[in-house]
């Protein structure tokens, strides 16, 4: 009978990675729709600076698709002025400084290996997110966050891509890893809130 060592693994778990700037290496680029089917593109980048986080996984993504053209076939999709994913689409192949042909099999095949400089903040879920329609626009409701707490009751915290620059280049005016991300002022109270905790301080006033 074969076996394995099933209760000789030791935890692979490291410290969270830190607020800042980060050399990337995009690992793969994959087009996966999303639930309702809209057109939606997952990166995967692997740290390589600094050497303390090397190897370290970034996840990122990109919805292109509508409700009215959910595979982003029309060129208006793609350049509309509320089309967020698409920009920040193009904006990770002017980074990487891959030149681009058009074509999404051949472009997002092209960038693997690529790297490029990326500005990282820690975030933690929010308790309440904003309710959204079928059109993905705002209902005006504040609903709970399923994603706000892990499996053994501890608050989520995601490390968000938040910037995108070729190789080289400083983003933001940061100078390296550490570097806080800036603090919103509460017109309620005054109070200099996180970008994390904002949605939360302002629904407090509000209860």
């Amino acid at each position: 009978m074969e076996t394995w060592p099933h209760d000789q693994f030791r935890s692979q778990r490291r410290r969270p990675i830190d607020n800042g700037v980060y050399e990337v290496e995009v690992e793969s680029l994959n087009d996966v729709p999303t639930k309702k089917g809209r057109r939606k593109f997952d990166v995967v980048h692997r740290v390589v600076k600094p050497e303390e986080f090397e190897g370290f996984p970034l996840y990122d993504s990109f919805t292109i698709g509508t409700k009215a053209d959910s595979n982003a076939e029309l060129p208006e999709t793609w350049l509309a002025e509320k089309a967020v994913g698409a920009r920040r689409f193009h904006d990770l192949f002017r980074a990487a400084g891959v030149k681009t042909s058009g074509n999404i099999f051949k472009d997002t095949g092209a960038i693997a290996g690529a790297h490029l400089m990326v500005e990282v903040v820690k975030e933690e879920e929010p308790l309440k997110i904003a309710e959204k329609d079928d059109d993905d626009n705002p209902t005006g409701m504040m609903i709970d966050n399923p994603y706000a707490f892990n499996q053994n009751g501890e608050r989520r915290v995601r490390a968000r891509v938040t910037r995108m620059n070729p190789i080289g280049t400083i983003v933001r005016g940061t100078s390296g890893t550490g570097s806080a991300p800036r603090a919103r002022v509460c017109p309620t109270c005054g109070d200099q809130v996180s970008p994390a905790q904002y949605t939360e301080h302002m629904l407090a006033h509000v209860g």
